[in-house]
C-alpha cells in the first residue's frame, strides 16, 4: 500500500519537507495527490472549502522525484494518493489524434495520511511562579524537536514569570523528567488521573499509619474511600479534602483519646511549618487539578522527609505513582522550593539569590 514518507521524519509547520512515495503499484511512474481534508486555518484547507467538492490537486509528478511540501499549520493533512502508468506514444495518425500524446493508465488509488507536528503549551503553577511546558505532537505522540532539524528544541520551559520559576527553570531533575516525554503516547503523559489521585491518597493513609515515625499513628486524619477525583467537577472536592486533612495532620501535636475523659494521644514532636501548599485550590479546570494534586505530592515528600524535631524518624515509605504530568508539576514545584537553587545560565548567581530571596529586581 502506498505511503508518504517525509523528510525531515517528523515535520514542523513553514519546514521545507521532502516526501518521497513508497509501496506504490509495480510500474507507477507518474503521481497524482489531492487533498480532501487539512487543518482549519491552513493554506490548503482554504482550497479545500472553496473548490465545494472538487478535486484539489496539491502535487503532479513523477513518482520517483520527491514531493517539495510546505505547511503553515500543525494537523493531520488527509490526501488521495493516485498512481498512473504513462505510456508512450503510439504515434499519432492525424493532427490531434490524443494517441500522440503520452496516455496516463490509472493502476490504483489510495488515502494517505500527513501528520505536521502541532505546538502545545501548558502554563504550569499559578501566580506569581509560572513556567511554560512546551511538547511538539504528532498523531497521538510527543516527539523531540531540535535546533537542527526545526530551528527550535522542545519538550521545552519556557517563560519563567517569576526569579524563583527563573531558577526552576534549570533545575535538572526537573529537566531529566521534560526530556523523557519524547517518545511518549499523550495518554501516558496525563496518565489517568482518578488512579494518580487515589495513589496519592494510598501513600497519604499509609503515612499517617506509620507509628515509627509518628509517636502514634494519627487515626484521625486518613482520606475516605469515598474520595475520588474520576470525574473533572468531582475532582477539586476529593483533592480539597485531602489538603483540609494533610495540613489538620502537618499543625497537630496530638489526636484526641478515643475516650474524651483521656488525654490526647501525641503524634507529632513538633509542628511541620516548613512549607505551605503553592496552588491556592483547583477549579474543574484539569490543570488547575494536575498542578494541586502535584502540590498535595510535593507538600507529602516534603513532610516525610522531615526527622526530628517533627518525627521520630523520616518516613522511607513508598512514593505515590502517579503519571509524567503531575510527577512534572511536583517536581516543579519542588525546585520553586529550593534553598540553593540553580541560577538561570549568565546570571551572577548573587544577584539571582537576591531577586529570588531578597525580593531584589534588575
Amino acid at each position: 500500500m502506498a505511503t508518504l514518507v517525509p523528510a525531515p521524519e517528523y515535520p514542523i509547520p513553514s519546514q521545507d519537507v521532502s516526501i518521497t512515495f513508497t509501496g506504490l503499484v509495480a510500474g507507477t511512474n507518474q503521481i497524482q495527490v489531492n487533498a480532501t481534508m487539512a487543518p482549519t486555518g491552513s493554506e490548503i484547507r482554504r482550497r479545500i472549502d472553496a473548490a465545494r467538492g472538487q478535486v484539489v490537486d496539491v502535487y503532479s509528478g513523477s513518482a520517483t522525484v520527491p514531493w517539495k511540501f510546505k505547511s503553515d499549520k500543525g494537523g493531520v493533512y488527509t490526501f488521495e494518493l493516485l498512481e498512473f502508468v504513462v505510456r508512450p506514444s503510439s504515434g499519432a495518425m492525424f493532427a490531434g489524434d490524443p494517441a500522440g500524446s503520452p496516455q496516463p493508465v490509472l493502476q490504483t488509488k489510495t488515502t494517505v495520511l500527513l501528520y505536521v507536528g502541532e505546538r502545545l503549551t501548558l502554563k504550569m503553577g499559578e501566580a506569581p511562579h509560572q513556567l511554560d511546558l512546551v511538547v511538539f505532537v504528532w498523531n497521538d505522540t510527543v516527539r523531540a524537536t531540535s535546533v537542527p532539524v526545526h530551528g527550535v528544541a522542545t519538550p521545552a520551559l519556557e517563560n519563567p514569570t517569576s526569579p524563583a520559576a527563573a531558577s526552576a527553570k534549570y533545575d535538572a531533575p526537573l529537566l531529566i523528567l521534560v526530556d523523557a516525554l519524547d517518545g511518549d503516547l499523550a495518554s501516558s503523559v496525563l496518565g489517568t488521573f482518578a488512579t494518580d489521585f487515589a495513589n496519592v491518597a494510598t501513600a497519604w493513609n499509609a503515612h499517617l499509619a506509620n507509628a515509627t515515625a509518628h509517636n502514634n499513628a494519627d487515626t484521625l486524619r486518613p482520606i475516605a474511600a469515598g474520595w475520588s477525583a474520576a470525574t473533572i467537577k468531582g475532582a477539586p472536592a476529593a483533592i480539597s479534602e485531602l489538603r483540609r486533612l494533610m495540613t489538620a495532620h502537618m499543625g497537630s501535636l496530638t489526636i484526641p483519646a478515643a475516650d474524651p475523659v483521656d488525654p490526647p494521644v501525641p503524634i507529632h514532636d513538633a509542628i511541620d511549618g516548613t512549607t505551605v501548599f503553592q496552588s491556592a485550590g483547583c477549579q474543574e479546570g484539569r490543570a488547575s487539578q494536575y498542578f494541586a494534586l502535584a502540590d498535595a505530592v510535593a507538600r507529602l515528600a516534603e513532610h516525610k522527609a522531615i526527622g526530628a524535631p517533627v518525627h521520630n524518624s523520616v518516613d522511607a515509605g513508598a512514593a505515590p505513582t502517579i503519571g509524567a504530568l503531575t510527577t512534572i508539576m511536583a517536581r516543579y514545584i519542588t525546585a520553586l522550593r529550593l534553598t540553593s537553587p540553580t541560577p538561570p545560565p549568565a546570571r551572577n548567581p548573587g544577584a539571582s539569590t537576591l531577586e529570588q530571596f531578597g525580593g531584589f529586581t534588575a
